[in-house]
């Protein structure tokens, strides 16, 4: 984010806490990331990954949260353009863990109110070999329509640096 420079636009981070359903971290003054900040919302003092008793008991967890997030932040933005009279290109880089073993509820496609110029980036990391597990990219792809989703397996920085240099070069066709 700190690299993207942007002549008409703006730039915002979050992270979402799918589990919670709240906002950890949020910044969009534009600014470079303000990475320590962002490094202790996603390391917390009882470490990563970690999930309480409470959370394991509940077997029907469901990513609809992140859904819910990209629309409101759509609307947002789309009020913004309407008073500028412009329609911008909403553009959202996901980055998570697979979401296989979520519930994905059968969901109405997502209605913004209006034709939407989006593209969603979901980058699922993984971190291990999996062996015929693989229907989260699919599920997110689902729950996401009629949005444009271009999903992608990273497992390594470099990975991930490769399709965001993919990303860019692709926007910059836009």
């Amino acid at each position: 984010m700190n690299q993207i420079n942007l002549k008409n636009g703006s730039r915002r981070a979050a992270a979402l806490d799918l589990v919670q359903r709240h906002i950890v971290f949020e910044q969009d003054d534009g600014k470079d990331l303000n990475w320590a900040v962002l490094r202790k919302t996603l390391l917390p003092d009882a470490g990563p990954g970690t999930v309480s008793v409470k959370n394991l008991q509940n077997k029907q967890q469901s990513p609809v949260y992140l859904r819910e997030e990209i629309v409101r932040r759509l609307k947002a933005g789309s009020e913004q353009a309407n008073k500028s009279g412009e329609k911008p290109l909403h553009v959202f880089v996901l980055l998570g863990s697979p979401m296989d073993f979520y519930t994905f509820p059968k969901l109405p496609e997502i209605e913004t109110g209006e034709d939407q110029d989006c593209v969603i980036y979901y980058l699922q990391f993984e971190f291990t070999q999996r062996e015929g597990i693989n229907g989260g990219i699919s599920n997110v792809e689902k729950m996401l329509k009629p949005l444009k989703v271009r999903s992608f397996e990273v497992r390594s920085a470099d990975d991930v640096r490769r399709v965001l240099a993919k990303i860019l070069e692709e926007l910059g066709r836009l």
